[in-house]
């Protein structure tokens, strides 16, 4: 019998976006790198696709480092760790948590409860598992490689890299200024919004800089969409039904699938991170991730900060610091 290779399973975090499950993705991606461990990507608990079905490679791929199909070889296990996910490693994060009786999200308990520490490398456990993000993000030294890591190892599966190179190529006049707009109830209790003039002063002064007059701008809001395509003459918007104003795409439960919403997101996040600008709010993880899997240079890159309390102010420049560290790397 074949002796099973060390494996890291990277779950969906169950309710955050595209932008939050790529960051856990590269999290995953460096940490596997580095201990040497395959990769399995859990991506079927529903927010992506139908409920049940790993939708993980309708979206991306892993290029260069192990990778493992199922998990049909290592679900007896019971070498895993944390041990919450022994006979459970085919159960989501969301089933999990709520048959532990939660109701109340406490991100740093869940991440204490369903994940292992990213810092060490001596687990001995066949299995690992993960869901989160967090310190690797809060790491500058991991930080300065996120970038590379995203474009070394990560691609978009094949249909949706055509999908974007095509539209690019019909679609784009260079250069192109792009800009993401995020205007959610979700976004602003979490202070990832900010006044959308500032995002667009910014857009009007590089195209006076530059002379450039094709924006494309993805957002989840119609009012604010039809307000910046009436400020500026050549605004290219991918078509895709948004919810009502204020709700999140991912996390409301209009029209579209699940499958489509993921979709429309990602094409929207690949399509930003090919413009030759591209302007957004600096709290966004669509729009880190974004920048992360662009060819831009640096100057070309801008985070905006809200002009709020000081804390804010305070907040905001350490992120624009490091994803400035990330875009040198």
């Amino acid at each position: 019998m074949t002796e099973l290779a060390p494996l890291l399973v990277i779950k969906s975090s169950g309710g955050g976006g595209i932008g939050d499950n790529i960051r856990s993705l590269i999290a995953g991606i460096d940490y596997a790198r580095r201990s040497g461990r395959s990769i399995y990507v859990d991506w079927s608990d529903g927010m992506f696709g139908p409920e049940g079905i790993n939708m993980f490679p309708d979206f991306f791929r892993i290029l260069g480092l192990p990778t493992v199909s199922d998990l049909k070889a290592y679900v007896d296990s019971e070498n895993v760790y944390p041990l919450i996910w022994k006979n459970n490693l085919h159960q989501s994060l969301k089933t999990l948590w709520t048959r532990q009786g939660y109701t109340a999200w406490d991100r740093n308990e869940v991440r204490a409860t369903f994940s292992f520490d990213q810092q060490r490398l001596d687990y001995t456990e066949l299995v690992l598992v993960m869901w989160d993000f967090d310190s690797y993000f809060a790491a500058p030294q991991a930080l300065e490689t996120a970038r590379a890591l995203a474009q070394q190892y990560l691609s978009p599966a094949a249909a949706i890299k055509a999908e974007v190179d095509d539209y690019v190529a019909t679609k784009f006049t260079k250069p192109v200024i792009g800009i993401h707009v995020r205007e959610t109830n979700e976004a602003t209790a979490g202070g990832k919004s900010l006044p959308v003039g500032l995002l667009t002063g910014k857009a009007a002064e590089i195209s006076t800089k530059t002379g450039s007059q094709c924006f494309f701008l993805c957002t989840d809001n119609q009012h604010r969409q039809a307000q910046i395509q009436q400020q500026f003459s050549n605004v290219i918007v991918r078509e895709k039904q948004m919810p009502l104003a204020g709700e999140a795409i991912h996390l409301s439960e209009f029209g579209p699938t699940a499958f489509e919403k993921t979709r429309d997101a990602l094409l929207d996040l690949l399509i930003l991170s090919r413009c030759d600008y591209i302007i957004y709010p600096a709290f966004s993880s669509f729009s880190m991730c974004a920048t992360l899997l662009s060819a831009t240079s640096e100057d070309h890159i801008y985070p905006i900060v809200s002009s709020g309390p000081s804390d804010l102010r305070s907040l905001g420049r350490r992120a624009i610091s490091k994803l400035k560290r990330v875009i040198r790397s």
